[in-house]
Parts: structure tokens; sequence; C-alpha cells
């Protein structure tokens, strides 16, 4: 029984050693690189736009398929309502068997030669689709690890947010507490415990809120994560940066134009629809192509069998064929036109790409240098803030003061800490903006 239980204790022991480490990863939470690890493999948007990416390499390869050989099986049965001959005259006097029930097997063998270009055309186009589709994945994934990092530190300022509020309740009900000491000895004003109580009551009533927001975000990150039935809000860790964005990190919009894979597709879509207006204007040249066939064909139960006929014949035959299109009612020449504006939309939508390219550079970069200077002045502002609410304190606590001046000095010093993490989070937030724009990856 001893030797059981001792077992029993080791075994439990083991586990529960093995276990701590989940645990503690658990209670420390996401890093922003754990966090975008998760999300490039579970966010669905990922996996459509690598199943797209899939479903054009497959289109590639159908396009491929078309320049090569192709072997088909035939069987027919037919029954006719009068005899058949079992197979075409070859000779004179050639004995016969004729049948109302025929089978017949051929192997059919075709291979284009000449198609006017069309099929290299539409091999060119499938390949430039396919790179396009890479680039359209990559920037997908690009755009991911930009959301996930304002979500991020959107959280991490939140969080500050809710614990300067956390904070400021405290600071309030200490200053109550003090104040029914002073309306004891007869040194304060009941009016001033009330003003106080609804300040404490807005302070709460706004930690509630934003503990609430707070709760939202971390299940908006979740969810671009990827993780699916989050119960409990998701736990980050990580610290907002305050370095000032250096100088030597602005970089041309041409290397933007060399990174952004967004343009890169676009490029790639517009060079594919070149391909396919020459594998459009290729559908008037005549087509040749080489075909043969090899078989059987059998007479079932013939009605009729000369001497010397066999019910069971081998067929074959091999030539060209030619395709002239003379009048197709100007099919050809009208997807040649749609595929020509198709081609010129493309154009424009590379142009547009560019525009919108620099806009986006010259923006990001003038919102990183604007806000940073806002997180400068407001940080300034808070250690003011402090200052201003600890004098006003010790003036109201020495009877030089009134509660209104406190009111005002705490109610200061919280929207300056508020300003402060939420311009901080602003600005983390452009510098990934402007990495986003750029087209770097983390």
């Amino acid at each position: 029984m001893n030797a059981r239980y001792g077992l029993i204790l080791f075994l439990s022991l083991f586990f529960w050693i093995a276990a701590m480490p989940e645990s503690q990863a658990a209670e420390n939470g996401y890093t922003l690189q754990e966090c975008l690890q998760t999300a490039l493999k579970l966010n669905p948007d990922i996996a459509m736009a690598e199943q797209n990416a899939a479903a054009a390499d497959a289109q590639k390869d159908y396009a491929h398929g078309e320049q090569w050989p192709a072997l088909i099986l035939r069987s027919t049965y037919t029954h006719s309502l009068d005899t058949q001959r079992l197979t075409t005259i070859r000779q004179p006097n050639e004995p016969s068997v004729f049948s109302e029930d025929n089978w017949k097997g051929d192997i059919f063998l075709t291979l284009p030669l000449f198609t006017g270009g069309r099929i290299i055309h539409s091999i060119q186009a499938a390949e430039l689709l396919q790179l396009a589709s890479e680039k359209r994945l990559a920037r997908t994934r690009q755009e991911l690890i930009y959301n996930v990092s304002s979500v991020f530190y959107d959280i991490l300022a939140q969080r500050k947010v809710v614990d300067s509020l956390q904070f400021s309740q405290h600071v309030l009900e200490e200053h109550e507490q003090r104040i029914h000491q002073l309306i004891q000895a007869e040194r304060a004003a009941k009016v001033d415990l009330l003003r106080t109580q609804v300040q404490l009551a807005n302070v709460i009533q706004n930690r509630i809120q934003e503990a609430n927001k707070l709760d939202i975000q971390q299940q908006v990150l979740a969810n671009l994560m990827g993780i699916e039935n989050a119960t409990e809000p998701l736990e980050i860790e990580g610290e907002l940066n305050e370095e000032p964005f250096p100088a030597g990190r602005v970089s041309p919009p041409d290397r933007a134009y060399e990174n952004r894979t967004d343009l890169q597709a676009d490029q790639a879509e517009y060079q594919a629809q070149t391909n396919r207006v020459a594998a459009a204007a290729a559908e008037q040249w005549p087509a040749l192509s080489l075909f043969g066939s090899y078989g059987g064909v059998w007479g079932i139960d013939p009605d009729f069998k000369q001497p010397g006929a066999a019910s069971l014949e081998d067929t074959g035959m091999i030539g060209f064929a030619v395709e002239v299109p003379l009048f197709v009612g100007g099919r050809i020449q009208a997807k040649v036109r749609e595929e020509q504006a198709k081609q010129l939309a493309l154009q424009e939508r590379v142009r547009k790409r560019r525009l919108q390219i620099q806009l986006e550079i010259e923006t990001s970069i003038k919102t990183v240098q604007s806000i940073y200077q806002r997180v400068i002045a407001v940080k300034t502002a808070i250690a003011q803030a402090k200052e201003s609410f600890r004098i006003e304190q010790e003036k109201y606590n020495a009877g030089k003061g009134t509660i209104t001046d406190v009111l005002d000095a705490q109610s200061a010093m919280l929207t300056a800490e508020t300003n402060y993490y939420q311009a901080l989070a602003e600005y983390n937030i452009a510098i990934a903006q402007y990495d986003f724009a750029m087209g770097e990856s983390q």
C-alpha cells in the first residue's frame, strides 16, 4: 500500500512540475512577437490568402498542361435499328461482319503544333498571376502584423489608463477619509466631502468604462490572432517605446516601391494582362495540331458473318488538323478589346498605387514627428500636474486652499496621464504604420 501511494505521489508531482512552464507562460502573457507568430499561424485571412495562392499555382500548372500531348481512352457501345458493317471496306471482296450491337474502344492522341502563341502567352500570364497571388499573400501578412501591433499598443496604453484611474480612485478615497477627519475637527465643510464624493464617483465610472474598453481590445486581439472560443481576456506583456524616431530610418519612396508587395502584385497582374491580350489576339491565327488514334471494334452477336471475316478488328489513324477562323461573328475582336480595356485599367491601378504609397509615406512620417512632440509635451505636463496636486493637497490640509483647487488639480493630473499614454500608443502605432507604408516586415 505504501509503495502504491508513493507511486501516486511521484506521478502527481511529475505532472505538476511538467505543467509549470505552461502556467508560467499563461501568467506572464503574450509578447508582441508571440502574438504575431500566433496570428500568422491561425488568422483566417492568412489561410484564405494561402489558398488563393495555391489556386493560382494550380492554374499555372493547368496552363502548362495545354502544351503537352493529350492521351484519351474512349469506349462506346452502340445499338442500331439496322445492321451495320463492322469496318469500312479496305479492299475488294473483303469478308465482312454485320451486327446491330457494336462495341468500340480507342486511344486518342492530340498534340498542338501551332496556336499563334496563344498557349505560350497563356502560360506566361498564369505564371505572373501566381507571382501576384504570392505578393498578395505577403501583403496580407504585413497588414496583419500592422493590425496586431496596433491593437497590442492600444492595449498597453489602455492598461496604463486603467491603472491611472485606479490610482486616482485610491487617492480620492484617501482624500475622502482625510476630509472626514477635518470635518470632525471642524476644519472643513461638509460640502467639500460632497464634492469629493462626486469626483470619486466620476472616476469609478470612468474606470469601469475604460476597463470594459480594455476587455474589448483584448478580445479584438484574440480575434486577430485566430484564437477561437476565447472566454478570458487575453493577457499580454510589453512596454511602449518612448525613444525618438531616428532620422536615419526615413527612406525615399523608391525603397517603398521596391518593398511594397501590393505594388509588385499590381505590376505582375498588369504584365499578365498584357499576355492575355496577346493570347486573345492569337485566336485569329490558324491552329495546327497532330492527332491519331488506335483501338478496336467488336461486333457483338453479329447478324451476318461472311466466311473469313473476324468479329474483332483493330482500327487506327494519324493525321494533321488545321482550323482557320474565317468568320466567328466578331467574337475574337471583341475579346481583344475586352482584354485591352482590362489592361488599361490595371495600368491605372498601378499608377494609383504608386501615388497612394507616396501619400502614405509622407503622411506617416509627419504623423510620427508630430505625435512624438505631443509625447514630450504631455510627459512634461504629468510632472507639473503631479506637483500641482501635491501643493494643492498640502494647502488644503493647512486650511489655505479650497477643495475645488484640489479636485481640479487631481483631474488635471489624471487628464495628463491619460493623454500621455494615449499619445504614446499613437506614437508606437504611427511607427508601425510607417513600416507598413514602406513595406517593411518585422
